[in-house]
């Protein structure tokens, strides 16, 4: 999209790439690149309660992303990796794509998912408002909304009326790539399902031989139910509104929401015709997918 984020403001040292959207989409497959960059598999908060030599640098805020952002910014600075790409860049454009990397990479700590999501529904709320408002026949404040046709179908979409607004549209982006497992085709999405859960169990073991006195972390016990348990909830709460935020602001995603909501009825199906080892977290091999046949369901 044609945003204009780099140097902001009317800058007349815009370039043609900045202008034409390509700067923000090549700030975006950066920071999807590294937005894991040296991640240790474990979580914000055990790197705090462990006092984590990251969480002390970061003052325990985001510790994981601050050093996502922190090491892939250095590692593309370093003049031994001869890959500073962004050298040719004016000085002014490369502080604003450091800045625009940082905004989205941060944005990926699931702290800030529920703030994120709400802020976006509420701007495209608010623009479909103004515009119908614009429509309106007779309208007293024809002229005065925003310049943009209603998103939906039929519609162009959320155009960001500011930089910050922009900003958030492009977290929502990398936020859904974040989770975009939960839209691949049934057998991938099992695959990262499966990985995440033994990620967790193992940060939960190590949560019993290093923080003895603390409970395990949520769904990282496996004497207890996984993330595989637990994964029509995380639909429903949080995966749900988030695609619905980016359907909304741009209507050309909405197979991923289709396929979001085809593997939640997979998930929800299995809950329903699948006993469950009591006190534990289900085995993986309920969920192979020979499964979906058995349970008439098309993904």
């Amino acid at each position: 999209g044609q945003w204009h984020l780099a140097g902001g403001g009317g800058n007349p040292g815009l370039t043609h790439r900045a202008k034409s959207g390509q700067f923000e989409s090549l700030a975006l497959l950066v920071a999807a690149a590294a937005h894991d960059y040296q991640h240790g598999g474990l979580t914000n908060a055990y790197l705090s309660s462990a006092r984590d030599p990251r969480a002390l640098r970061y003052f325990d805020q985001r510790p994981n992303e601050s050093h996502h952002v922190a090491a892939s910014l250095a590692l593309l600075e370093d003049p031994r990796k001869r890959c500073n790409f962004l050298a040719p860049m004016p000085r002014q454009e490369q502080a604003a794509f450091r800045k625009l990397v940082a905004d989205l990479i941060l944005a990926t700590d699931m702290a800030d998912h529920s703030r994120i999501t709400a802020d976006l529904l509420a701007a495209v709320t608010a623009q479909k408002a103004a515009a119908a408002q614009a429509a309106a026949p007779h309208s007293h404040s024809q002229g005065h909304g925003l310049d943009a046709p209603p998103s939906g179908d039929g519609g162009g979409g959320f155009l960001p009326g500011t930089e910050a607004e922009a900003v958030l549209a492009l977290q929502v982006v990398i936020k859904a790539a974040d989770l975009g497992h939960l839209a691949l085709p049934w057998d991938q999405h099992l695959t990262w399902v499966k990985r995440l859960e033994e990620e967790f169990f193992a940060q939960g073991d190590m949560e019993k031989q290093l923080l003895p006195d603390s409970p395990v972390s949520f769904l990282m016990d496996r004497e207890k139910p996984g993330v595989s348990d637990t994964q029509v909830g995380f639909m429903d709460g949080v995966v749900s509104p988030l695609f619905s935020a980016l359907e909304g602001a741009l209507p050309g995603t909405s197979p991923l929401g289709r396929a979001v909501a085809a593997n939640r009825e997979m998930w929800r199906a299995i809950e329903e015709t699948t006993s469950k080892p009591s006190g534990k977290s289900k085995p993986l091999k309920y969920f192979r997918a020979e499964t979906t046949p058995r349970l008439g369901i098309k993904i």
